[in-house]
């Protein structure tokens, strides 16, 4: 019992005696920053007040997107209003969008499409990039359309990875959609197929719901890491819809919005849905002749041939404008932009917020408050006018009454929707604001 009790007081000794000598020669760990004059980082991230939004936007616009310093994505084409910035440091993105180990994807050196998606023969047209029909699609869709007659092979459009097959639990339900990658950085997507090939079939069948996909009822998305030659048909498409959705993402590109926030973080970042970011015109990805094979069937007659997603002009009116904060979804948008299949008119697209959903379609002026092109919109003071023409298509009529506007700051607008039209007088009585 002696014998315990001694070497008990010497272990304490040893750790009183020890832990002092560490102290005294440490002591530069427990330097006051009051004495110093500096801050700890820990009590400046305490202390220190939110970032405004513009910080952020700031922050958004300086952060590199891709993991790729030696790839080169061969897109090539007049992509209006992007930017592609130097790559410097290892990006998550592509990791975020597909959750594929980025062991499993090639780097991005030149890889292109070599198959059509569809037989040229049986495309009856391809609707360009930017489509609008609210509410569904209030802002220009990301994806091009290609019209298809009759049921037909959807086949891999190059060497891909099949890395996400969605819709419904029951593989034989209609109306699915499958997403692939071409390499790390970019990224493709097929919506509408009518039915799934027997060999995505069986690459799927026994891969359970991913977890975040099943709060539906019915949805499934079930994700994999299966490579397929290109021209692999895949499964069917025109059954129902009489066309596939068809769009494509490169990370590595950065389209210029007026609030990115909008359209990457923190919202969609958390999500894995940076996409808006990095739209690409699928066409450009092919090489010529087959390029032009398939621009020969866009239709619209508009520039550039593949049509904008992005078409923001910051300190005017032109392009996307939300209700909410920046974390908000898009519910209740509004798009001032060009139509896609007109190049001759413009559109007031609106998801609702201040007025039902719908579009003012007209042929913009060049003077004038009335019915002015977007893009000469500016803060001024001035309040401006729009009425809708007729769409001149079957089943579409005239909306009515009319819209009025005005651009309080580069970012904020207010607007209202009122019985009449826009001849003589107009004030506003309760404005909607809505913002970058």
């Amino acid at each position: 019992m002696k014998k315990e009790l001694i070497i008990g007081i010497l272990v304490v000794l040893v750790l009183v005696i020890g832990g002092g000598f560490f102290l005294f020669n440490n002591s530069n760990l427990f330097k006051t920053y009051e004495d110093s004059g500096e801050s700890s980082d820990f009590q400046e991230n305490v202390d220190k007040e939110p970032k405004p939004v513009s910080d952020l936007i700031d922050t958004a616009e300086r952060k590199p997107l891709s993991n790729n310093d030696e790839g080169s994505s061969e897109v090539s084409g007049s992509q209006e209003n992007v930017e592609e910035e130097p790559i410097d440091e290892q990006s998550d993105l592509a990791e975020q969008e597909t959750e594929v180990e980025e062991s499993v994807l090639p780097e991005c050196d030149g890889q292109t499409f070599t198959v059509p998606v569809v037989d040229v023969n049986n495309l009856e047209y391809i609707f360009p990039l930017g489509s609008i029909n609210p509410p569904g699609h209030t802002l220009p869709t990301e994806h091009m359309y290609f019209g298809i007659d009759g049921e037909v092979p959807l086949v891999a459009p190059g060497d891909v990875y099949i890395i996400d097959v969605s819709g419904s639990k029951d593989l034989d339900k209609i109306d699915r959609g499958i997403r692939f990658a071409l390499c790390k950085d970019v990224f493709g997507y097929f919506g509408h197929l009518s039915t799934l090939s027997e060999e995505i079939r069986e690459a799927v069948k026994d891969i359970d719901c991913a977890s975040w996909y099943t709060e539906s009822n019915d949805l499934c998305s079930r994700e994999l890491q299966y490579k397929v030659k290109a021209g692999t048909v895949l499964g069917t498409v025109g059954a129902h819809h009489g066309q596939v959705d068809f769009g494509t993402y490169d990370y590595r590109t950065r389209l210029n919005y007026a609030n990115p926030l909008r359209y990457g973080i923190p919202y969609f970042i958390e999500r894995g849905e940076v996409k808006g970011w990095s739209v690409v015109c699928p066409i450009e990805l092919y090489d010529d002749p087959l390029r032009q094979q398939l621009y020969d069937k866009v239709t619209g007659g508009i520039d550039p041939k593949c049509g904008e997603v992005m078409q923001d002009i910051k300190g005017t009116l032109q392009g996307n404008w939300f209700i909410g904060e920046v974390e908000g979804d898009w519910e209740n948008s509004i798009a001032f932009v060009h139509d896609n299949s007109n190049p001759s008119k413009i559109i007031i697209s609106i998801d609702g917020g201040f007025t039902g959903p719908g579009k003012y379609e007209f042929v913009p002026k060049n003077t004038g408050f009335f019915n002015r092109k977007f893009s000469d919109v500016t803060a001024d003071g001035n309040i401006y006018c729009y009425e809708g023409e007729d769409p001149g298509r079957t089943g579409q009529e005239k909306p009515e009454g009319r819209i009025i506007i005005e651009l309080v700051s580069d970012t904020e607008l207010q607007i209202e929707h009122q019985s009449g039209d826009c001849n003589g007088g107009y004030k506003f009585i309760n404005p909607t604001v809505y913002n970058r």
